[in-house]
């Protein structure tokens, strides 16, 4: 399990940015694409550090004892080491997973495809912009077992300049905007997948304390609901049928009957 949080939103200088994080390091190299296939500006970068990157490969590999003491013996020993090639391998499936996510959370904005080029483990020789060039900074932190970390996404202002004019509150709750029938199909697709809880009560009834503390077997408890009544159907804990008791292929059922008024907005 992984708890990830927003940290902060900075734009800083590509040097800055270089600067500030360590000398070995991993970057995930990503360029994305409108849905037309119009390449958008900018190289995006993920830079993943090596305590995190080792503790994802301890994972991966199987390893099942995430105390941080045992993944590696420091970090002084993992910021100094190089990554293998196997290591490589499966870092890069983990950022590609990241480029999915990062593809996702733009979908509300603007439809766009991303892709890993590259991984690169020396920052100071990474020469895709120029040091002045303005980027944001987005930095997350990360939780996984006792470790705390940092995850960073650099994004340089050129890739914004293509979509600024999608970045206002006003497009994104624009409620002039019709719901397409794809919109539709979406939002039923991703209904059909929600659990809800159905019951349906016989009946309550209320006693003291006193007669609760002396029920025994075999007693039997007046409810306020006749035997011949429809019963109450709840969804979700909300009112909704009046459904009639039975059987049905040997198993327990009900009959709904008549749907209860409510409120439209619970429907």
């Amino acid at each position: 399990n992984v708890t990830l949080q927003l940290a902060s939103i900075e734009q800083i200088s590509f040097d800055e940015f270089i600067h500030s994080i360590p000398r070995v390091t991993l970057i995930g190299l990503f360029h994305s694409a409108l849905a037309d296939k119009t390449p958008m500006k900018g190289i995006q970068m993920f830079e993943v550090n090596p305590q995190l990157c080792m503790r994802l490969v301890e994972l991966l590999c199987g390893g099942t004892d995430i105390e941080s003491g045992k993944v590696a013996a420091s970090d002084d020993a993992i910021d100094d080491k190089n990554f293998t090639d196997i290591e490589l391998a499966i870092l890069r499936e983990v950022l590609q997973e990241l480029g999915k996510v990062f593809q996702n959370s733009w979908k509300d904005i603007v439809q766009m495809e991303t892709a890993l080029d590259d991984l690169d483990t020396n920052p100071q020789l990474l020469q895709t912009m120029s040091p002045n060039e303005p980027v944001v900074l987005t930095t997350f932190t990360m939780q996984i077992g006792d470790m705390s970390t940092f995850l960073n996404i650099c994004i340089p202002y050129v890739f914004f300049e293509g979509i600024s004019d999608k970045l206002s509150f006003r497009n994104w709750f624009d409620s002039s905007q019709k719901l397409s029938k794809d919109d539709e199909r979406e939002l039923q697709r991703g209904l059909n997948n929600v659990e809800v809880s159905f019951e349906t009560r016989l009946g309550s009834a209320q006693m003291e304390m006193a007669d609760f503390l002396h029920l025994e077997v075999g007693d039997v408890i007046k409810l306020d609901r006749k035997t011949s009544a429809p019963l109450d159907t709840y969804v979700n804990g909300i009112p909704f049928y009046q459904a009639k008791p039975g059987k049905k292929d040997g198993n327990l059922a009900v009959e709904l009957l008549d749907k209860l008024e409510g409120d439209p907005e619970d429907e």
